[in-house]
């Protein structure tokens, strides 16, 4: 879901635009990426800074860079929502100079299928999750969430179109 727009900005020198979900409206953000000789493999690319209620600039929420299957890099990360309490789960696909589209996959708790795909659960910084599921139980692409994994791909836990789906 389209949520969010980001273009270069001449005059602060740095991309700039907007995150909007049902809970969520920060209407001026600003893309700070961090130099290079400043991260490591772990630290984000970019921090994301919209202005609080005293009219400063704070952080609310960090990207990465990851690959998408066919090697195409994108940053993905976090935005703060303070609203709901919680953190939402961001994608951001284009560039510094044509612009960024923002997309926002809401998170349905899936357990882990046992073939190395973690999805759905909760979500710490740096894209690591923790607990997870309905109770423990696997789950298909009935589930309530996307069957896509964050690259794309089919990660409907290996159930087969004739397979019971329980409700």
């Amino acid at each position: 879901m389209l949520v969010g727009e980001f273009k270069y900005n001449d005059e602060v020198g740095l991309p700039t635009g907007y995150v909007r979900t049902f809970t969520m409206n920060y209407d001026y953000v600003e893309m700070h990426f961090i130099p290079e000789d400043k991260r490591s493999e772990r630290w984000p690319i970019c921090e994301l800074k919209a202005y609080n209620m005293a009219g400063q600039l704070a952080p609310i929420g960090s990207l990465w860079e990851r690959p998408m299957a066919d090697g195409t890099p994108y940053l993905a990360g976090f935005v703060d929502d303070h609203h709901a309490g919680d953190e939402k789960q961001m994608a951001f696909f284009g560039n510094q100079t044509a612009g960024y589209e923002v997309q926002w996959r809401r998170n349905a708790p899936q357990s882990n299928s046992g073939n190395g795909n973690q999805r759905g659960g909760n979500f710490q910084r740096g894209g690591q999750r923790q607990n997870g599921g309905f109770s423990g139980r696997s789950s298909g692409g009935f589930a309530g969430g996307s069957t896509a994994g964050a690259g794309g791909e089919y990660v409907g836990g290996g159930r087969q179109l004739d397979d019971d789906v329980p409700f």
